[in-house]
C-alpha cells in the first residue's frame, strides 16, 4: 500500500506492507506455518504475526481507514503532482536559459556545458521524483476513490454473464477464482490485483448486460462434458 500521509512524520504506526512468510516445519513431521510480517511507516517490522482471520480484518480495517484518509487528501496530492509537473517543465527550460545568459562569461565551451548540465540536473530530480511519486499516488486514491463510490454493484459481477468481457486472461481468471473462493477481490489488500480501467470495464459490461437483457445459455461444467 502507498503512503498516503501528508507528512512522512505523522502516525509512525501506518502501515505500508503485510507479506505472508512461509515458515518452515521446526520439527519432523510437523507442517509448514504460514504467518505475516507487518511494515510500519517509521520502518520497523512485526514478524511472526498469526495469520488468523481475526488478524487479517484488523490489518484491512487498518488500510481501509488509511486509504480512505488518503481519498480525503485527494485534492492536496494532485495540487502537489501539479506543482511538481511545473517545476520540472522549468527545470528543463531553465537550464539552456542559464547555460545562454552565462556563456557571454565563461569562455571554455566545455566547463560551460558541464556547469549547465550539472545546475540542470540538480533542480530537475528533485521536482522529477516529486512529479512520479506524487503522480502514482494521485493515480492510486482515484482507484480507490472509484472502488468506493461503485463498490456495491461492483460487488454483484458474478451475477452477470460476460462482467469480465474484455479484461486480460489473467485479470478474468483472478476474478473468476475470488467469485468460486467466496473471497473479497475489492478488499485494500488486493486493490494491487487490477486498474481503474478494468473496473470501469466491469461495470461498463454489467451496464451493457442490464440494457440488452440476453438470454444465456447454461455453462458447460467439468462433470458435463
Amino acid at each position: 500500500m502507498k503512503d498516503f500521509r501528508l507528512d512522512r512524520k505523522a502516525d509512525p504506526k501506518y502501515i505500508l506492507d503485510v507479506k505472508p512468510v512461509k515458515n518452515r516445519p521446526t520439527a519432523e513431521g510437523e507442517e509448514a506455518r504460514e504467518t505475516l510480517t507487518i511494515t510500519f511507516a517509521d520502518g520497523r517490522k512485526f514478524d511472526n504475526i498469526e495469520y488468523s482471520a481475526e488478524n487479517i480484518q484488523t490489518i484491512i480495517a487498518q488500510q481501509e481507514r488509511q486509504a480512505r484518509a488518503g481519498v480525503k487528501n485527494l485534492p492536496v496530492f494532485q495540487g502537489r503532482k501539479t506543482i511538481a509537473g511545473v517545476m520540472t517543465a522549468a527545470s528543463i527550460v531553465g537550464g539552456p536559459v542559464i547555460g545562454a545568459v552565462t556563456s557571454t562569461a565563461i569562455d571554455n565551451p566545455i566547463a560551460l556545458a558541464i556547469g549547465t548540465g550539472v545546475v540542470t540536473l540538480a533542480a530537475l530530480i528533485p521536482s522529477a521524483c516529486s512529479l512520479v511519486k506524487n503522480a502514482g499516488k494521485v493515480k492510486e486514491l482515484r482507484k480507490i476513490k472509484f472502488r468506493d463510490v461503485h463498490r456495491k454493484e461492483l460487488e454483484t459481477y458474478p451475477n452477470y454473464e460476460n462482467a469480465l468481457a474484455g479484461l486480460p486472461t489473467r485479470k478474468r481468471q483472478w476474478f473468476e477464482g475470488m467469485a468460486n473462493e467466496g473471497q473479497d477481490p475489492f478488499c485494500i489488500t488486493e486493490i494491487d490485483s487490477y486498474t481503474q480501467r478494468d473496473l470501469e470495464q466491469i461495470m461498463e459490461n454489467m451496464e451493457t448486460e442490464k440494457q440488452y437483457t440476453f438470454k444465456y445459455a447454461p455453462r458447460k461444467t467439468a462433470s458435463s462434458k
